[in-house]
Parts: C-alpha cells; sequence; structure tokens
C-alpha cells in the first residue's frame, strides 16, 4: 500500500492515474480523500459538520475521516491500494504505521511550493457532473470544433458544466493548514522506518517525468 501526499494542487491525482496506466498487470484500487468526502450525505449530523468544515477550507473532523478510511480498507481486495490525501494529520497517520491495522509500504510526497500551487488552482476548472478537469483557456479539439475551456463550458466527457471548485476558491486557507499539519506525519513516518519518496515538483518538470522517478524508485525498492 503507498500513500501519496502533497499540498492541494500538486500533482496526485494525476500522478497516481499515470502510474495506473504504467502498472496495469496489477489491479490497482484507489482510495482518494476528496472522493470519500465528497460521498458523504450532507444532511446527517456529521454531513453538516463535514460541509462547514469545507467551507472554510478546514479538514474534516479527523475521527470521522479515519473511521471513513479504514471501513474502505477492510472491505478492499485489491492487489495494491493507492491512498490519494489520505494522511494529512498525525491522526490519520498512525493506522498507516508499521503497527498500525492499515501499514503502508512507502510514502509518496510531492513537493510543490506555495505559489506553484496556488497558481493551479486559480487556472483550474472542473466539471460539476463527472469532475473531469481542464484549465482556463485550455485549447481543446472536438466534435463541435477546437474550443477555448473557461468556466460555463460544457465538459467534453459528459456535458456537464466547468466550474472552480469551491475548495480552489480557499486555496490560501487549505495550503496554511496542510503546511502546519503534515511536518508531525512525517516525523511519525521516519520514526517508524516507512519508506519515503520524495518528488520535487517544479513549474517545469512535468508529470511523465514525476511518473518515471516514481516507477524507478519502485523497481529498486520493490522489484516492481
Amino acid at each position: 500500500m503507498f500513500s501519496f501526499v502533497g499540498k492541494p494542487n500538486s500533482g496526485k491525482g494525476t500522478l497516481i492515474r499515470s502510474l495506473i496506466e504504467h502498472y496495469k498487470r496489477y489491479k490497482i484500487d484507489v482510495i482518494s480523500a476528496r472522493d470519500l468526502i465528497y460521498s458523504v450525505d450532507y444532511t446527517t449530523p456529521i454531513g453538516r459538520e463535514i460541509e462547514k468544515a469545507l467551507a472554510k477550507g478546514e479538514f474534516i473532523p479527523q475521527e470521522f475521516f479515519v473511521e471513513l478510511i479504514q471501513n474502505e480498507l477492510r472491505k478492499n481486495k485489491a492487489d495494491v491500494v493507492y491512498l490519494d490525501g489520505v494522511t494529512r494529520t498525525i491522526q490519520s497517520a498512525i493506522p498507516h504505521g508499521k503497527q498500525g491495522e492499515f501499514p503502508i509500504d512507502s510514502l509518496v510526497s510531492l513537493n510543490a511550493s506555495d505559489d506553484l500551487c496556488m497558481a493551479r488552482a486559480n487556472n483550474r476548472i472542473i466539471c460539476n457532473d463527472c469532475h473531469d478537469t481542464y484549465h482556463k483557456g485550455q485549447i481543446v479539439d472536438s466534435k463541435a470544433g477546437r474550443l477555448i475551456m473557461n468556466v460555463g463550458s460544457d465538459c467534453l466527457k459528459c456535458d456537464g458544466t466547468l466550474e472552480q471548485r469551491t475548495d480552489d476558491a480557499l486555496i490560501g486557507r487549505r495550503l496554511e493548514i496542510y503546511n502546519r499539519e503534515i511536518a508531525p506525519v512525517f516525523d511519525f513516518y521516519k520514526n517508524e522506518g516507512i519508506n519515503i519518496l520524495d518528488l520535487d515538483v517544479t513549474p517545469t518538470k512535468t508529470n511523465g517525468e514525476l511518473k518515471d522517478e516514481a516507477v524507478n524508485h519502485f523497481a529498486k525498492e520493490y522489484s516492481l
């Protein structure tokens, strides 16, 4: 099991999709913190607490978050599991330490600057139905010809409407919390002797280059 961590908009999801394509011979499941959080019924008491936290750009109640992840892992039967944005605080890290119920093999950390993450957040638009992502001003070819994507454009995948993610608008607050909470997580995993792969994300480095770095590391450490 591999846990991918990084600031909001550091590129975790994009890297994970590339690795799944590379390792097609394995059954790989992704447990995404964002997907699980948005699947909660917001009409329930805990749902209302989550909605309030998201509206402020804050982490959701961690005791509920940890239980949500553990329930998903207990029923998972995949060869390999990628945790996407799951390890955010020391409370969410402990179950994945060497003595935890679901120990990870490696922590993959995407290290990006706050400025880069903020620029990506301000430029990203997402479909309100299928969650496919685009960038403002992105030029794409479609059956209707060449289009320039922007807020309000139709999604090419499902015809939904493109909009800026609500939590992207709170990127400053989200980065502040992430930077404060993640340091104890690294200390915990280092003390546990968990393998940590640091990937430096820069404006000029492509996702393909990040993927190659991860693949080379996994080949060396795990013979994958």
